[in-house]
């Protein structure tokens, strides 16, 4: 019931856990709530440990695997200053359009974007969830974690409820 899961974000707050009415993860259940917005709280080791790794010093992307359902993208959105991208659908062509667009290359090219991350001075965060679901999964997966997070200025956090494991060496 909505008093249930009230009192459920309620006691998260009380003990500490990241509550935050923004993400609406279960969207069918926004026909009960006031507003469409539902809870997010919890996860927040995972969370400190993103944030880390994106404000530390990698030389690979940090993968965020889980079962369907598991609240990886609820997780990723709540990233502080980093809004994910998603691969939904996307082949290697899409996504670097995408990445392209948020770093603000001119040449959205598969080569034209790993070549502006490579001149990039300050250090450029990338959240990119749904991999498993892009058009091509492991070409994209490839291209992202050989060749985007290769870049020196990059730090990379992927989504996906599984990847092959050649491609996490």
């Amino acid at each position: 019931t909505l008093d249930g899961l009230s009192s459920l974000a309620k006691g998260a707050k009380r003990r500490g856990q990241v509550v935050d009415t923004n993400i609406a993860v279960f969207t069918g259940a926004s026909a009960f709530f006031p507003n469409p917005r539902t809870f997010f709280f919890g996860r927040r080791t995972a969370l400190e440990a993103i944030e880390s790794y994106l404000a530390g010093n990698a030389d690979r992307a940090l993968i965020v695997m889980a079962a369907a359902g598991a609240g990886k993208s609820a997780l990723l959105a709540q990233i502080a200053g980093v809004e994910p991208l998603s691969a939904r659908g996307c082949g290697v062509l899409k996504m670097a359009e995408k990445i392209a667009r948020r770093i603000g290359a001119d040449d959205v090219s598969p080569e034209g974007v790993v070549e502006a991350l490579g001149e990039r001075t300050s250090l450029t965060k990338l959240v990119v969830d749904c991999v498993d679901e892009a058009f091509d999964s492991a070409k994209v997966a490839d291209w992202l974690l050989q060749t985007v997070a290769a870049a020196p200025q990059v730090r990379l956090v992927i989504g996906s409820q599984r990847l092959a494991p050649e491609q996490m060496a």
